[in-house]
């Protein structure tokens, strides 16, 4: 018996043997290592796959269907039937899509629903034949309505600004070309995000507040006012950011880090800093400009006013102007963050202190009250810097009687 056995082991030795040689296997690397197995997983010629691309093409919905429910007994999502009409990029066609109403299984939050003349992108893919192979509805094509919003915008500023209001058109273009021609590129591109934006706001706040009022003593005090205020504001978020560790990486940032080619490239802190210090640029702007030239009207009318009372007049009208565009600033940021405070909220197993101490929280109030915080350095930095600039050392009392405010 053990003879048979014996026999019959060697005969699958042997088969083995034959069956590594014949197939070119290494029988100790294969079982051992892994090595040879990884390269030759390496070493697999995908030219043979088939290759893909992706498209957005603009499209018009010329039939819609209603509404209708699929799934199982665990979940239903709703859809509509549409036929779009595409003629884009030199790409002429009809196609019927199916269209998903539903957000999430059983929301009551859907898409609207689509109707014949509704424009809209169409996410296509096409194959190695330039032949289309999917399609889905990514958006709707709301340009024209973009398009609108903003002309209407433009015009009710010239009606209402004049010459001043295309000024600050201008200013406002530079400004958003600054951002996206010149600030995201560098940022992308591995330069320090801190570095950039703080240069590049001064350069902007020099450009924009110099259009407005032209280069004089008013402009000057309100571009010192600004830079120092947005410096503040910077150096603030800096501190206090490192200190509670803040690391920047929120859903954007996720959403940023899956699209990106480079990662190593990304410093997500700094793009969170130079966030804070962008958006704190506009409100030490608008405070900076507003308290020179309160400055430079008082100066104005009464041209014997001393240094020092025209810094008493400057902190008391940056008082009341703190109560109002800090509220401003603080509102606008919880506007903008009104659905993930609703979320935490809405999680009654979380306490007070649970809420406030997540990250995406954290950033938010670290974003809110560093702006505030650069808005009102602005005051004093623009009031002394005015004052300076335009007030006299000592009154003049020549006409015998002094002026009051």
């Amino acid at each position: 018996m053990k003879k048979y056995i014996c026999l019959i082991l060697v005969i699958i030795s042997l088969q083995t043997v034959i069956f590594a040689t014949t197939n070119n296997v290494n029988i100790d690397t294969e079982v051992g290592s892994g090595e040879e197995y990884l390269t030759n997983v390496n070493n697999v010629e995908y030219d043979s796959l088939p290759t893909y691309t992706y498209k957005n093409l603009k499209g018009e919905i010329i039939e819609a269907g209603p509404i209708y429910e699929e799934g199982t007994e665990h979940f239903t999502l709703k859809y509509q039937d549409v036929k779009v009409y595409i003629k884009d990029q030199g790409y002429t066609t009809t196609k019927i899509i199916k269209y998903s109403i539903s957000y999430y299984t059983d929301s009551i939050a859907t898409n609207p629903e689509l109707k014949v003349g509704d424009k809209v992108y169409v996410y296509t893919v096409f194959d190695e034949n330039g032949k289309i192979i999917e399609t889905e509805i990514a958006y709707r094509n709301n340009n024209r309505y973009l398009l609108a919003i903003v002309i209407l915008y433009a015009i009710v500023i010239v009606l209402i600004g004049g010459v001043k209001g295309v000024k600050s058109l201008i200013s406002l273009i530079l400004t958003v070309l600054a951002v996206f021609l010149f600030i995201m590129p560098q940022i992308n591109e591995g330069k320090d995000p801190i570095l950039v934006t703080v240069t590049t706001s001064a350069f902007i706040v020099v450009i924009v507040i110099s259009i407005i009022s032209g280069f004089n003593k008013k402009s000057l005090a309100a571009i010192i006012g600004t830079i120092g205020g947005i410096v503040v504001a910077g150096v603030f978020a800096i501190v206090f950011g490192n200190l509670m560790c803040v690391s920047g990486v929120t859903e954007e940032a996720r959403m940023l880090l899956a699209s990106s080619e480079d990662m190593t490239t990304i410093d997500f802190k700094g793009i969170l800093f130079s966030g804070i210090i962008i958006g704190a640029l506009g409100a030490c702007m608008d405070v900076g400009m507003s308290i020179s030239s309160a400055l430079y009207e008082i100066k104005s009318e009464s041209p014997d006013i001393t240094t020092n009372r025209m810094i008493k007049a400057g902190m008391n009208i940056g008082k009341d102007m703190i109560g109002t565009m800090t509220n401003t600033l603080i509102l606008a940021y919880v506007g903008g963050a009104i659905i993930m405070i609703m979320v935490f909220m809405g999680r009654p197993e979380l306490t007070f202190y649970d809420i406030i101490n997540q990250e995406m929280i954290v950033e938010e109030i670290l974003r809110a009250i560093a702006g505030s915080f650069g808005l009102v350095v602005t005051i004093p930095i623009t009031t002394v810097t005015a004052s300076v600039l335009m007030g006299n050392k000592k009154e003049d009392v020549s006409s015998g009687k002094r002026k009051r405010l």
